[in-house]
């Protein structure tokens, strides 16, 4: 968490707002797709001058998928489509306990479509770890 903030601190400005730019064109596509998406989470966030070609992303769905690795990579092939970048996406519902806690708590919410429903339902993920 410290080298996390040590690394935004120093990151120059250019690469920041590359870095929000992205993530504005991410909303933008989640605005216009996939409505069962409840929340996303940008972790392990790049830092540096870019250029930026990969986006980590957890995501959180109103209702667990039966088989969460093709949903995963449908949002991944078309997050590639709309916004240019390569994604490593991972959906939060059923994930392993450990990596959804360290997504959920130190990731950056970046879509937040209900937060009544994103915090019961984060909430009960934690519980589980």
């Amino acid at each position: 968490m410290e080298e996390a903030k040590t690394a935004r601190r120093h990151t120059p400005p250019a690469a920041v707002s590359g870095m929000e730019e992205r993530i504005r064109r991410l909303r933008r596509f989640f605005d216009r797709n996939y409505p069962g998406i409840v929340a996303v989470y940008l972790y392990k966030p790049v830092f540096g001058p870019g250029p930026y070609t990969e986006i980590d992303l957890g995501i959180l769905l109103a209702a667990t998928p039966e088989a969460t690795l093709p949903a995963e990579a449908e949002v991944e092939w078309m997050i590639q489509n709309a916004v240019g970048l390569e994604a490593d996406v991972r959906i939060l519902n059923g994930g392993p306990p450990t990596f959804v806690g360290q997504v959920i708590r130190g990731g950056r919410l970046i879509v937040d479509r209900d937060a009544a429903l994103r915090k019961d339902l984060s909430e009960g993920l934690l519980r589980s770890i």
